[in-house]
């Protein structure tokens, strides 16, 4: 967890973007030293939590599809160089072979929130609390980072439609 906060976001869509800065890094063996192609990927997930617990992972990491199916709800943001040797070594932080740093990188996503569906009306409880959280993860157990973040949590109305202005599209025209 990376990111959890409790904010009052009305019925609508709620939408989460996220910039930052990241490193990636290779395996280590204490006994062998950096362990060649395998570099790690940086992962990233968010979703809004209802006050009865009730979790909404954002699209469109909640409707992946094709080949980020697999990886749902994660959403691969930094994969560098593996940290073989030779051109894509990246060791441009210093630690060795696929020790990338400083990269750039950002998610958008959505979820749509209905209501609290928690205890409504409940004195001095709001019915529009939700807490939204950005998770992180590496792809192989290898070090992975970010720094200098910025996060910004949004809201817009739903249009009146069942899923909203929030759902994932393809790669056709659309």
């Amino acid at each position: 967890m990376v990111y959890d906060k409790t904010l009052q976001i009305p019925k609508g869509v709620a939408y989460i973007t996220f910039s930052a800065q990241g490193d990636t890094h290779g395996l280590f063996d204490p006994a062998a030293g950096y362990i060649p192609g395998t570099g790690a990927a940086l992962l990233m997930s968010a979703s809004v939590t209802y006050t009865a617990g009730n979790v909404t992972v954002c699209s469109p990491m909640a409707t992946a599809g094709g080949s980020a199916e697999f990886g749902a709800p994660w959403m691969t943001l930094l994969k560098l160089p593996d940290g073989e040797t030779g051109p894509n070594n990246c060791n441009d932080g210093g630690g060795g072979p696929a020790d990338c740093h400083d990269n750039a990188f950002s998610f958008s996503c959505c979820a749509l929130v209905t209501d609290a569906r928690g205890a409504p009306g409940a004195p001095g409880v709001p019915d529009n609390i939700h807490d939204v959280k950005i998770t992180m993860a590496s792809s192989n157990g290898g070090e992975v980072y970010y720094e200098d973040s910025t996060i910004y949590i949004d809201q817009g109305d739903s249009g009146g439609a069942k899923d909203g202005f929030c759902k994932g599209v393809g790669t056709a025209p659309h």
